[in-house]
């Protein structure tokens, strides 16, 4: 299928429920391409790896169709203030389509704790995902959902199409 349907869920910025909101600040969702770094275990991804010291070149700034290209990927960066000062993690839980693993497998999500240091109510979450595999075609809906002590505070969805498809700008550069 190579018609993308471009959508963005994206929670209000302001947290009301919570103790002490939130403000949340979109500060990038791009496709981006590995240039370098090294693969180490990681259990909680749907490789079992995961990329650390990673050079990258940004193929496409701001947008949220990202083509499946082997060594490309997407990234994500959120920018949270008025943060509690105590603040020591969020929980991130990527929900994408089914994929089928060499071990006979298949995983369609992976959560886990993401470590934040918070400045002056500040903390900012990243996360960047390469296609590294044929199998990771993941092709549809990727649906990033971060939490605090239990309540959702941000979600974003990503669409993940054909790798001869273009991605599409959203916002201005």
């Amino acid at each position: 299928m190579k018609a993308a349907l471009l959508l963005v869920a994206l929670v209000p910025t302001v947290f009301p429920f919570l103790e002490v909101p939130f403000d949340a600040t979109l500060l990038s969702y791009n496709h981006i391409q590995r240039i370098g770094g090294e693969s180490v275990p990681d259990d909680d991804t749907p490789t079992g790896g995961k990329w650390v010291d990673d050079d990258y070149i940004i193929l496409q700034y701001n947008t949220w169709t990202i083509p499946n290209c082997l060594e490309t990927g997407l990234q994500l960066e959120v920018r949270f203030d008025n943060v509690p000062e105590d603040l020591t993690h969020l929980d991130l839980e990527v929900r994408y389509p089914r994929m089928q693993l060499p071990n006979g497998g298949s995983k369609e999500r992976f959560r886990r704790r993401e470590p934040m240091q918070v400045y002056d109510g500040s903390t900012t979450f990243y996360f960047g995902y390469y296609f590294d595999h044929e199998y990771e075609q993941g092709l549809g809906d990727w649906i990033f959902t971060l939490s605090h002590e239990g309540e959702e505070i941000y979600r974003a969805k990503f669409t993940v199409v054909d790798c001869d498809e273009k991605a599409e700008t959203t916002r201005e550069n």
